[in-house]
């Protein structure tokens, strides 16, 4: 399964729209887009569209183990969760533990813009679901921003999420995120990411292009 999406929503009602564009023996492929009314011009404006590739499993000769963890990660015990900064962080920080085990926090001036930790809810839900999984591995902030010395806008322009497996285990495991920034220069920066479960069995691939202000 595969999903791409062009965000720039933001706080407030919406309309979501889904078009079935493909329906094959073993494949789907479906957009959606998301509509909100816009408060300088009263219009309602398309703020998302997500493309979607839904596909069974089918018999073939190719079977490779996906990649595991680079190295051993720390103990997510051992670390600080980012805080939450009511008119500084975003709010859904509230709900989120995120633990950075290497790289920085952004707008510290760091020489890298590759970074790893850990995320969960700091709520567990009952299980974690496609939905919950989504919202957990989008909640990171993009990790170039921690290249800047200064608080400054950054826009994601396309992220592109690939399910290597079902998001499965206990509800309140930290999740393992490893990004790489792939390259960065002329305000735009691009990188991929790869989600594990706490055992280190890979889960996800997410991928990223980012506008940055600054």
């Amino acid at each position: 399964m595969g999903s791409e999406m062009c965000i720039r929503d933001s706080p407030g009602p919406a309309r979501v729209e889904s078009i079935l564009l493909r329906q094959g023996s073993s494949a789907t492929q479906t957009e959606t887009r998301l509509w909100q009314r816009d408060e300088r011009t009263g219009e309602e404006t398309i703020r998302g569209v997500q493309l979607s590739a839904y596909g069974l499993p089918r018999a073939s000769a190719v079977d490779l183990p996906a990649a595991r963890p680079a190295q051993a990660p720390p103990d997510p015990d051992r670390l600080v969760a980012l805080p939450c900064l009511p008119g500084f962080t975003p709010d859904f920080f509230a709900h989120v533990d995120l633990r950075v085990a290497s790289g920085s926090v952004p707008f510290t001036g760091s020489p890298t813009g590759d970074l790893s930790g850990y995320m969960r809810f700091r709520d567990a839900p009952r299980r974690v679901d496609l939905p919950h999984f989504i919202a957990l591995v989008d909640a990171w902030p993009p990790a170039v921003g921690q290249c800047l010395r200064f608080p400054a806008a950054m826009s994601t322009q396309t992220w592109t999420l690939e399910l290597l497996a079902e998001p499965t285990g206990p509800a309140d495991q930290h999740w393992l995120y490893e990004v790489v920034t792939d390259a960065a220069h002329d305000g735009y920066a691009h990188s991929h990411a790869r989600v594990f479960t706490a055992t280190g069995d890979p889960v996800a691939i997410s991928r990223q292009s980012i506008a940055i202000f600054g």
